[in-house]
């Protein structure tokens, strides 16, 4: 099935960043210190960050293209989708984009000296940069990124990571394609 495994990388993209207790926090506490136990939110509060134990996946992380619409609300939110791909070849390279949605407001981690945006994706490039991701062929490379903003009803900055993957597009049942 050509398109098979493509399909199995981008999952596989997004357990990762599920499973990282790091990218959770970094996600969920929109404070100025989500990798701690505790952090102050915008009003000065202290509030309590425990590790997370329940999945993100389809609450902030999403496995499909950028959506404007699920941008709604003060929350960072990650899409996972194919992107572009070669399927008329053997072996394809294929690109995945992991799109990196913060509220504006929460782009800056005060007192620490770092972007939300870039410090998460500095985490999910050490979860998938240089990795074998379990269905291409060879290791996963993060090629490149993009950033810029969108407003719905809060302004985001959005920061996109290319990932390029080669997979094999050989189709093992007979009659089977995308």
């Amino acid at each position: 099935m050509k398109c098979k495994n493509i399909v199995k990388i981008r999952n596989e993209i997004i357990r990762r960043i599920d499973n990282s207790q790091e990218c959770k926090r970094m996600i969920t506490y929109l404070t100025n210190t989500p990798l701690l136990l505790k952090g102050k939110n915008k009003l000065g509060s202290v509030v309590n960050q425990p590790d997370l134990t329940e999945s993100l996946y389809n609450k902030n992380i999403y496995p499909m293209s950028f959506s404007l619409e699920i941008l709604s609300s003060d929350k960072t939110i990650v899409f996972v989708h194919m992107y572009d791909g070669d399927l008329k070849q053997a072996k394809g390279k294929n690109i995945i984009v992991i799109d990196i949605c913060t509220p504006v407001s929460y782009y800056t981690l005060e007192g620490m000296g770092e972007d939300r945006p870039w410090n998460l994706a500095n985490y999910v490039c050490t979860l998938v940069d240089n990795e074998n991701l379990g269905a291409g062929i060879g290791n996963a490379i993060v090629s490149s990124y993009k950033e810029g903003r969108v407003s719905n009803q809060v302004d985001y900055d959005v920061l996109s990571l290319f990932v390029e993957v080669t997979t094999s597009n050989l189709k093992i049942e007979e009659g089977t394609s995308c």
